[in-house]
């Protein structure tokens, strides 16, 4: 399914990364999976752009709205993000991808360590969301009958501190460690 999107707000996340905000006018229609990926179809460019999703399913169908992040490159769509993109532009998605995390109601509590880098935070972030989506409607009901997540950890590295991503955004739902990697040459 391809839907019609816009641009609801955009900024920088850091030196090298948008964050782009789409409303989704079909969502009710749609549905993805934590941990997927979209094609961004963008008017008068034909390359089409494919970045995982930061956001939570769950937030997804309440609202409508999707988060990316995109790292700079002269790659046409990514071009795009970075240095015309703004609030009111059309633009069309579709989601795909067969890796994502997707427990259901009776599945067995299982942890969860994810690691990644750069860029890499994106579809982890997106299951980390979902795992805070699952605790927060374990702690708001008395029925447990959804699914239990185990503990989750993130182990995130970034070669500069201005990229460890969405760092301000930890919360008591997961763990979170950020590594500067610093390598030398010989």
């Amino acid at each position: 399914i391809i839907s019609p999107a816009s641009v609801v707000n955009v900024w920088s996340l850091s030196p090298t990364v948008k964050t782009l905000k789409l409303y989704v006018n079909h969502y009710k229609n749609m549905s993805f999976k934590a941990g997927q990926w979209l094609d961004l179809m963008i008017p008068k460019i034909s390359r089409i752009g494919g970045y995982s999703m930061v956001s939570s399913p769950v937030s997804f169908e309440k609202d409508g709205i999707l988060q990316l992040a995109v790292k700079f490159s002269d790659h046409a769509p990514t071009y795009w993000v970075h240095t015309q993109c703004a609030v009111g532009n059309a633009v069309s998605i579709s989601f795909g991808g067969e890796v994502f995390y997707d427990p259901k109601p009776e599945d067995s509590s299982q942890d969860l360590l994810l690691i990644g880098g750069g860029i890499g935070i994106n579809p982890l972030f997106s299951i980390m969301n979902r795992v805070a989506d699952f605790n927060l409607a374990k702690q708001s009901t008395e029925n447990s009958s959804g699914y239990q997540p185990g503990n989750t950890l993130l182990l995130y590295s970034s070669s500069i501190a201005s990229e460890l991503l969405f760092k301000c955004l930890e919360g008591g739902c997961v763990a979170c460690d950020h590594c500067i990697d610093h390598c030398r040459g010989s």
